[in-house]
């Protein structure tokens, strides 16, 4: 009998490691998405899946995905509480997250303040909930750090402060270095005042404003250099400044270069003021993939901020993307039916493994969920074919979407 017991045990042994070498993929199985679901057993196998991750990055096919956001409000509460996440980094200004983190840091409240500084499309019932949440922790005396990490001024602090704060910094440095760096304070001011106007838009500067703003940044980098200035504020004033010349040059025909300077601004902050954090990031899934050229479409970006994250962090930064078979997603006014998957496209295979919401980890990857994953929906709600096992970490599956309530 202990002949046969053993022998059964040997093959069940083997059956498990040919499941695993021939591709069967284990999915986790996802509760629910709703924020105000708090009994995290569905969530605890992250905490195995992110254990050596330093930054993870929660993307959505679109910015009108609603069941999305709720979902990622739900995991920043887990990542929060259970894993000692403790900053959420948007898809949105540096400066304006950054003015909003600081009247919060001084007993501002969140839902009076984050909508002031991220970008309209998350101004919504889901992401409110998220404001609420962070106030919450900070009374418990366990915030949840605001920061962001685009090159765009389109928030309401930027077009309300951002001149004059820029400039004091700017007349500051001439002072400290004697060297004169605005030449005219009204032309400058105003050429500033477009920048931001269109700092959303891709209406371009004229010659003569984007040449005032180049070279005014150019001699406060030489005064900065030649005199050896540095300090966190100092540092901080310095990517903003390359933020604003990224942010007029990337209008020119090169996307590139938002994602360039998004991953620069990420790695600055990690690297210093976020130096003993762990660190969430809320942005659309084409930028937080890597490896984004191996998306057959003509159109897509050769490269992202997910590319240079990956090269300087390695595996200690994690992508998680989102897709959904059915559904709706707002897109401006409307709520709209979501793109079909593929016949034989990740979507319609996880159908076939999960109910409702699930999770599958890329980082083991499997032949069949890879064979798969040859075409997904993860970006933009559109069947593209793709090498999604090589592009990000794990995917979470929502059935059905539904679009953004504002």
């Amino acid at each position: 009998m202990k002949t046969i017991h053993f022998t059964i045990l040997i093959f069940l042994t083997q059956f498990s490691l040919i499941a695993a070498v021939c591709g069967q993929v284990t999915p986790h199985k996802i509760a629910a998405i709703h924020p105000e679901n708090a009994d995290y057993n569905d969530l605890h196998f992250l905490r195995e899946e992110l254990k050596d991750v330093r930054i993870i990055g929660l993307g959505e096919q679109s910015h009108g995905d609603g069941a999305t956001f709720e979902a990622k409000v739900r995991l920043i509460k887990y990542l929060h509480e259970e894993l000692g996440y403790n900053v959420i980094a948007f898809e949105s200004g540096l400066y304006d997250c950054t003015k909003a983190n600081e009247i919060m840091e001084a007993g501002g409240g969140a839902n009076e303040n984050i909508f002031k500084a991220i970008f309209d499309t998350w101004n919504c019932e889901e992401v409110r909930k998220l404001a609420d949440y962070m106030d919450e922790c900070r009374k418990k005396g366990q915030p949840l750090t605001l920061a962001g990490f685009d090159c765009q001024l389109a928030g309401d602090f930027a077009k309300k402060d951002f001149i004059t704060d820029f400039t004091q910094f700017i007349n500051t440095t001439a002072l400290a270095t004697r060297q004169p760096i605005l030449e005219d304070e009204i032309t400058f001011a105003d050429a500033l005042r477009k920048h931001i106007k269109f700092s959303n838009f891709f209406t371009k500067l004229s010659a003569a404003d984007t040449t005032i703003l180049f070279n005014t940044i150019s001699r406060l980098q030489q005064a900065i250099a030649t005199h050896h200035l540095a300090g966190k504020e100092i540092a901080y004033w310095l990517q903003i400044a390359d933020n604003i010349l990224v942010d007029y040059r990337r209008k020119y025909g090169n996307f590139s270069l938002r994602d360039s300077i998004m991953a620069s601004n990420l790695t600055l902050a990690t690297n210093t003021i976020f130096k003993e954090k762990k660190i969430i990031l809320w942005a659309a899934s084409s930028h937080l993939a890597y490896n984004v050229n191996l998306v057959a479409d003509k159109d897509f970006r050769k490269s992202s901020m997910g590319n240079d994250l990956r090269k300087s962090f390695g595996a200690a930064y994690y992508c998680m993307l989102f897709t959904s078979y059915t559904g709706k997603a707002k897109v401006g006014f409307l709520n709209l039916k979501v793109g079909q998957p593929a016949k034989d496209g990740l979507e319609s295979y996880l159908k076939t493994i999960m109910q409702d919401y699930g999770y599958v980890s890329l980082r083991n990857r499997t032949a069949d969920l890879c064979s798969h994953g040859a075409n997904a929906k993860v970006f933009g709600h559109k069947a593209l074919n793709m090498d999604l096992c090589h592009m990000a970490d794990g995917v979470f599956y929502i059935e059905k979407m539904t679009p953004v309530r504002y």
